[in-house]
């Protein structure tokens, strides 16, 4: 019998998770939910979506567009300073730690749209542009992201 030790984790302090996905978590300049409109084969379609946006996160987002959408996420949480973070990997090995601190984006966790299933667009600027789809604007949409905050705050093992 042999034991695979790399399905054998402990938890993780924020420092090794951010260490792990790349040395820095940026919290989003801004956020906001909107109900956004997306057209599918036809058929038109209303989604309850957090928009969150910060110009560091440019460069990862070009990677992001070139893979093309396949993505796997999951929540971790930093006892030491009290703060989520969203953790995205990429087919094509991208990984971007986004910071939700409880005075500033982790708040927006606290919302009812954060209790349902929603989906989340990831911006490379710090406001929303009144004309956000004049092609200057860089996003990704991460589908059917959910939330659920730790009962009693323990790191998710990931």
């Amino acid at each position: 019998m042999v034991l695979d030790l790399r399905f054998i984790t402990k938890p993780k302090t924020g420092e090794e998770i951010i260490k792990e996905f790349g040395g820095v978590a940026y919290s989003p300049d801004f956020g906001a939910w909107a109900d956004l409109e997306y057209e599918d084969n036809g058929k038109e379609y209303k989604r309850t979506t957090m928009v969150i946006g910060n110009p560091q996160w440019s460069g990862a987002l070009d990677l992001a567009i070139l893979a093309r959408g396949e993505y796997t996420w999951n929540w971790a949480y930093d006892p030491e300073n009290d703060m989520y973070y969203l953790l995205v990997k990429w087919n094509n090995g991208l990984r971007l730690p986004i910071a939700f601190d409880k005075n500033g984006a982790g708040k927006m966790l606290n919302d009812p749209y954060a209790k349902q299933k929603f989906d989340i667009m990831i911006i490379d600027k710090s406001t929303m542009p009144k004309n956000w789809d004049s092609g200057d604007l860089k996003f990704v949409v991460l589908w059917d992201i959910e939330f659920k905050p730790h009962k009693n705050k323990k790191i998710i093992k990931i």
